[in-house]
């Protein structure tokens, strides 16, 4: 059989017998003047916004009005949208609290707003926040959540005699959507309680259907936004000093290391991400694992350059971004030394050079995702028995590249075409995979079709 073989990855047809709901909508109107984002709604623009309420219970039971009731109001002015929710509570001094980390909600009560700027019913994102005041906020697809996805905004949270409080400013570069000059967008509200375990959405979530983006309300009224410019630069500098002693003698050894992060909104939809010589030094470890089995353990990726986009380049699962800058691919070299030699010293990772990334989706429903990075050679430092030192390269120069073209179709379907390729210079094999993926939906979405080829 030959290597480069045909491989159906899967085709399924699945069916069930659901409907599509009519959407709530909630209007929205522009304001003039300030808003103190303070969790006091005290000042006269809120008094002058619609309230939407009636929620409805997912959780524990699917359909039901929720226990308390939730008031909320949408605003907007050039620069952001501003969220306030009322969470009506008999009993304040019973509310679940617990202060955590950032991106970690804990045993506590929490609000917050779910926005498809495209409306796609495949993708949005995440604003919420915890009586504590404590933000989660996430990126979100037909694949998952991903809470690795941060953003700038601003949140105001407040415990009343009548429950409690949520004030939200999302800046428009918080956000993802297309540039028409009136915008109508996918949202939706959540609300939990959590000392009754209970969760419900402003626009009804019925479990019986698949997913939840594709179950959001809609927002009307924002005209003519012009989002400020999305510029960011993560500079960065350090400087090793090393002393080594050995029975008396003692060598020493110093490095300078510098880089810069740049994230350039190019518009409203396409973010272009840039790393130049970038040092990963901070970010949190990975967890010792024991791997007795054949296969690489796949762990979360948590450099933030990696995590803008995700929702592009995973697809098909074809593309893990955790192989760059990874082990070194040539590393089991250094087990078949001769006898009485030994390793000196070994990189435990490829040293990324560069890496340039342009992910987001125009006002067609295309989304585009591009991707390259290079390595540097990574070489180690071998020592025979006889004293001489020899150089051992274990992994040589090598490119990955990326390109995603992800179109959305009526009824929240949608076809992809993926290609990842890997070249490596020298002998070292390089790797090249394409994709093709689809998802249909009837309108009703009763029936569906699903699958994907890989070569």
């Amino acid at each position: 059989m030959s290597n480069q073989t045909f491989v159906l990855l899967f085709l399924l047809l699945c069916t069930s017998f659901t409907y599509a709901q009519d959407k709530r909508v909630v209007n929205t109107t522009e304001f003039q003047g300030e808003i103190k984002i303070d969790g006091v709604l005290d000042e006269a623009q809120w008094a002058t916004a619609e309230v939407t309420s009636d929620f409805t219970q997912l959780e524990p039971n699917s359909g039901d009005k929720p226990s308390f009731k939730t008031d909320v109001r949408v605003l907007y002015n050039q620069n952001a949208l501003y969220i306030a929710m009322e969470m009506f509570d008999p009993a304040p001094d019973s509310i679940l609290h617990q202060l955590s980390e950032r991106d970690g909600i804990g045993n506590t009560a929490w609000a917050g707003v779910i926005i498809g700027g495209f409306q796609d019913g495949i993708n949005a994102f995440e604003y919420f926040c915890t009586v504590e005041g404590v933000q989660f906020d996430a990126s979100v697809t037909t694949y998952g959540e991903d809470n690795k996805w941060n953003a700038v905004w601003t949140s105001e949270t407040k415990v009343t005699d009548e429950g409690w409080i949520i004030e939200m400013r999302i800046p428009y570069s918080a956000m993802r959507f297309p540039e028409n000059d009136i915008q109508e967008w996918d949202i939706n509200f959540i609300r939990t309680i959590r000392r009754k375990r209970e969760k419900s959405f402003w626009n009804k979530i019925d479990p019986e259907i698949e997913g939840f983006i594709n179950q959001l309300g809609v927002i009307k009224g924002i005209k003519n936004i012009k989002p400020a410019t999305r510029l960011f630069f993560y500079p960065y500098a350090g400087y090793n000093y090393t002393i080594n002693t050995n029975h008396g003698s003692s060598s020493n050894a110093s490095a300078f290391t510098a880089g810069l992060d740049l994230k350039y909104g190019l518009n409203n939809s396409f973010t272009l991400d840039a790393s130049l010589i970038p040092d990963f030094s901070q970010v949190r470890n990975d967890d010792e694992v024991l791997n007795l089995s054949a296969f690489e353990v796949r762990f979360t990726e948590n450099r933030p350059f990696f995590t803008e986009g995700t929702e592009l380049f995973n697809k098909g699962d074809l593309f893990y971004s955790r192989r760059v800058g990874g082990r070194p691919i040539n590393a089991h070299l250094l087990y078949d030394l001769e006898e009485g030699s030994k390793v000196i010293n070994r990189p435990q990772n490829d040293k990324l050079l560069n890496a340039i990334k342009l992910s987001g989706r125009n006002k067609n429903g295309l989304g585009i995702g591009v991707f390259n990075a290079i390595t540097a050679p990574s070489i180690a430092t071998v020592e025979d028995s006889l004293g001489n030192r020899s150089e051992v390269e274990i992994s040589p120069l090598t490119n990955y590249s990326v390109i995603v073209f992800d179109q959305n179709l009526k009824n929240n379907s949608y076809i992809s075409l993926i290609n990842t390729n890997v070249l490596r210079n020298g002998n070292t094999y390089d790797a090249n995979v394409t994709g093709l993926l689809f998802e249909l939906n009837d309108q009703a979405r009763k029936y569906q079709v699903s699958g994907g080829l890989g070569y």
